[in-house]
């Protein structure tokens, strides 16, 4: 038994209040790292919507690690026993479990590095379970409550102590913690396991092809695979819960490396040092003798197989008889005319064998049928062009339309781009596996590069139009792996399966996670972390939650805005992303590249440099595709023009790459502009004034503290699956306010820190420092302009020939309307003068002669 290396002040479990939803109270981040005092406890349970505990896990419980098994999600209801049966019985008996209100099961342990949330087990839904939920292909049976997690635990009701208790929660050694993971990731179902690729015949409901392989799995034992495994030096442990647990060769005592799982006959590895066997990966009894005798090689193993009679061999007499058979059914031969014949020509020596041949004559054209290979007079092979294509076809390959030399592959509403070497690994992959004749195989060697050239392919290739989903009016959609969310016009969101949805989904932009959609989330708004970050670089973080938050408001439908895809001209707009610093050398580290890192999560997004950004390159957009959402210019150089973007933000996108014909994007399907920048701009032009929104940063953060700093942990990157939900139903909650939002986004122009700026790096700090002097006592005065120009030359030391008056004029103008601040030119006597008001007095001047 290991010692326990933590103090005991360490062993403190910290707690906290849930809802009956299991949600907490409050936010918790701040107690994943400091323990909570008892009066802050007793405060979170005496909320209203109080239920009952949870224990959050990791170092600050003493490195607290839970593993949740979920009994309802389990067929026979049993899986709690079996797990706890499969853990060898003197490391079971020291764990600490608690029984939960489903039935299931908390099992509780510590160790010096526990593991974060994740998932160990899961297994397929029922054809029943399907129909319920059509977009639920899988349930989790068996997962973890680690680093950045909690378990809801006694005395919340429904929660019971069947095994130990608190104070006595085992401190586990890394190899007993391992043994734990292990045999809970040995009941995961959903195991990849590569299958076959099929013909069109069979893809049409044919009997599936009989193959050595198969024969040999349907054969096959547990003590089968027990051989075949202990040949190459892994050693039996033990059977328990229908599985039969190994360790790798060369590893001692008890610890798993992999199982035999009976039911499903799958023999899968979750050890690391597990070669030549993948982690992870199923393998049936074929494909372990493959792997153990063959090193993958299934020719030479189907020829083993055969050699010890799952399935018959056909030598070359045989071969050429059958063709010939064919060959006369194909004329259209009686049966019994193809019998005498055989006999005759000498390819049977009675009609006794002459029928077996014309038997597997007739087999052979069933199974030939859509194949694109025949064997000719002579033995020889010649491929069927149009069986070919229409093969890749019937797997989904297709080329783009309007699209050169681009092919993807749908697999049901689900697009990919892919291209020729995709094409020939797949037909490869299909003569292996359906074990064809080596002459088709070296044929096709020879000739796959001119079947699938990019002439040949434009030509007999099947052309798809896929109608890409993407936002309307009236629902947003964003892709997860267990389906497709979709927002309606009133803010509700729902998953649907990607077969009910009404467009193609290319494959990339799938988010690879799960997501669960929160009608209430607005009431844990504070709890989500990329909100309270919103907060913060708005600048609004010493506000309570009750209080106006106008900047955060602003920036949450900043953020909707490029998540959302249904693109309006009355919408069209770039967005800027700047700092509140008054001069160059005091921004950067604000967060900029956090938020475009969020736009990223849900919204496919193509990064440019912005100090390689030249507006007269034709490419300056290449690697803007049909799925591209955003296109964010980062760190743009000073004296950027900002009206070159008036065509990317308000008219098609025309997109030019070496060796290809330009792609034009129309406005509709164009992606957002998004423009990050820590020097001034200007924002004069008219376009600025119409099509660019400001988003300023904050000072919160920068150089002195960081994010990281501020969470403990980092942004995305250390978040659990609870806090990807909560972002994830930020992005519904922040499209649907700038949806709501009637203007949009409303004309924000740049701050007074932004003037500043500007004013220093168009006309020096001379001048910027002598208005920000003069400011106040020229409010309300009635100045004439030469006076103003003369007092600024003293000041500053400039010369007319240095700082001209039209130079001065044209400062004086930008400053005195960006910063708040109304003139008008009035005539007195033979001055011309500046009256200077606040920009809302209404006893404004109009310019008099």
């Amino acid at each position: 038994m290991a010692k326990d290396p933590i103090k005991s002040d360490e062993y403190v479990l910290n707690r906290i209040a849930v809802k009956e939803d299991k949600t907490p109270v409050q936010s918790w981040f701040e107690f994943q790292t400091r323990h909570i005092t008892p009066i802050e406890l007793d405060r979170q349970k005496q909320h209203p919507r109080a239920y009952g505990e949870a224990i959050v896990c990791g170092q600050i419980s003493g490195g607290l690690e839970v593993i949740d098994i979920d009994t309802k999600y389990d067929p026979e209801r049993s899986i709690h026993d079996r797990y706890l049966a499969a853990i060898p019985k003197s490391l079971c008996e020291r764990l600490y479990v608690v029984r939960t209100p489903s039935g299931g099961a908390h099992i509780y342990f510590r160790s010096a590095e526990p593991g974060r949330n994740d998932k160990l087990a899961t297994r397929y839904a029922s054809e029943e379970e399907l129909q319920e939920k059509p977009h639920v292909k899988e349930y989790c049976i068996i997962e973890t409550r680690g680093e950045g997690g909690y378990a809801v635990a006694p005395p919340t009701p429904g929660y019971s102590v069947t095994q130990g208790s608190e104070d006595s929660i085992p401190f586990l050694t890394i190899e007993e913690r391992q043994e734990l993971i292990q045999i809970a990731k040995s009941f995961a179902e959903c195991v990849p396991v590569k299958e076959p690729l099929v013909s069109i015949k069979e893809q049409a409901g044919a009997a599936s092809r009989v193959t050595p392989w198969n024969l040999y799995n349907e054969a096959s034992t547990p003590e089968t695979v027990r051989d075949l495994l202990g040949s190459a030096g892994w050693r039996y442990l033990r059977t328990a819960a229908g599985r039969d647990y190994y360790a790798r060769p060369g590893k001692e005592g008890d610890g798993t490396s992999g199982n035999y799982n009976h039911a499903l006959k799958l023999f899968s590895v979750f050890s690391t040092n597990g070669a030549p066997f993948e982690v992870g990966k199923g393998y049936r009894p074929a494909a372990v003798l493959n792997v153990i005798q063959f090193n993958g090689n299934w020719s030479e193993a189907a020829d083993y197989l055969i050699s010890q009679g799952y399935g018959k061999p056909i030598n070359q007499s045989t071969r050429q008889a059958v063709l010939r058979a064919v060959e006369l059914l194909d004329g259209n031969s009686p049966e019994k005319a193809v019998v005498e014949k055989l006999v005759k020509e000498g390819h049977a020596r009675n009609n006794k064998k002459a029928r077996e041949i014309l038997k597997d004559a007739i087999s052979y054209r069933a199974k030939a049928d859509g194949e694109f290979w025949r064997f000719v007079k002579g033995g020889a092979v010649k491929l069927n062009h149009t069986a070919f294509f229409k093969l890749l076809e019937s797997w989904g390959f297709f080329r783009l339309k309007n699209n050169k030399n681009t092919y993807v592959r749908a697999e049901g509403k689900l697009l990919k781009k892919v291209n020729t070497g995709d094409m020939t690994l797949a037909i490869n992959d299909y003569l292996l596996n359906i074990n064809a004749p080596a002459e088709v195989e070296e044929l096709f060697r020879i000739q796959a590069q001119r079947l699938l050239s990019p002439g040949n392919l434009d030509v007999n290739l099947k052309q798809l139009d896929p109608i890409s989903l993407r936002d309307n009016k009236q629902f947003k959609f964003l892709p997860f792996r267990n389906g497709l969310a979709v927002m309606d016009p009133h803010g509700n969101v729902n998953l649907i399966s990607y077969n009910e949805a009404p467009g193609y989904i290319w494959k990339d932009s799938i988010v690879p996670r799960d997501f669960t959609p929160d009608p209430n989330f607005v009431f844990d708004l504070e709890n989500c972390e990329f909100h309270r970050f919103l907060v913060l670089i708005a600048g609004e973080g010493s506000l309570a939650a009750h209080e106006d938050r106008p900047r955060t408001e602003y920036f949450i439908r900043v953020f909707g805005y490029l998540c959302d895809t249904y693109k309006r001209p009355d919408q069209a707009w770039a967005v800027l992303l700047t700092e509140l610093a008054d001069a160059v050398n005091k921004g950067g580290g604000t967060g900029k590249g956090l938020f475009m890192a969020g736009v990223a999560a849900a919204a496919n997004m193509l990064f440019v440099s912005g100090k390689e950004w030249s507006p007269d390159s034709q490419f300056k957009l290449s690697g803007v595709a049909e799925e591209t959402r955003v296109v964010f210019i980062d760190d743009v150089k000073s004296g950027f023009n900002l009206d070159q973007l008036n065509n990317m933000v308000t008219d098609q996108m025309i997109v030019r790459e070496l060796y290809r014909d330009p792609v034009r994007i129309p406005f509709v399907r164009s992606p957002r502009v998004v423009l990050a920048s820590n020097y001034p701009m200007d924002t004069e032009a008219e376009f600025v004034r119409r099509r660019i929104r400001f988003m300023e940063f904050s000072n919160y953060f920068g150089r002195n503290r960081t994010p990281l700093q501020h969470f403990g942990h980092s942004l995305f990157d250390d978040w659990t699956e609870d806090e990807w939900n909560r972002f994830y139903n930020l992005v519904f909650y922040a499209v649907r306010q700038f949806r709501k939002h009637p203007q949009g986004l409303e004309d924000n122009p740049p701050s007074e820190a932004a003037v500043l700026k500007e004013l220093r790096s168009k006309y020096g700090y001379d001048f910027t420092e002598w208005f920000i002097a003069q400011r106040n006592s020229i409010v309300g005065m009635t100045i004439p302009r030469n006076e103003l120009y003369e007092e600024f030359l003293r000041y500053s030391g400039e010369t007319e020939v240095s700082f001209s008056k039209k130079k001065f004029f044209g400062a004086m103008q930008l400053a005195l309307m960006a910063l708040g601040l109304s003139f008008s030119e009035i005539r007195i006597g033979n001055d011309r003068c500046y009256k200077i008001l606040p920009l809302d007095d209404p006893d404004e001047a109009e310019i008099q002669d």
